[in-house]
């Protein structure tokens, strides 16, 4: 789990996490977990700003999670 400043994840009831979860948050990110979801084995999230999990949700094995890719979609004008 690697969280910056102001990140922070809410968890609802009953949620399962099975061992290896690659957790990021970003600087004031929030990650909010609904009731009854289950995370399988291997599971990574990166969070910017903001990912939401509904309730009842169920994640499989060794999936990626992300609200970002980390680079632009246009790239910069160069003069």
């Amino acid at each position: 789990v690697w969280m910056l400043e102001g990140a922070r994840w809410e968890l609802g009831a009953n949620v399962m996490i099975q061992p290896g979860l690659d957790l990021s948050l970003g600087a004031n990110a929030v990650l909010r977990v609904e009731a009854n979801s289950y995370f399988s084995a291997d599971v990574t999230l990166y969070a910017k700003t903001s990912v939401t999990i509904g309730a009842g949700s169920m994640i499989g094995q060794r999936v990626l999670i992300m609200d970002y890719d980390g680079h632009p979609l246009v790239p910069a004008a160069t003069s």
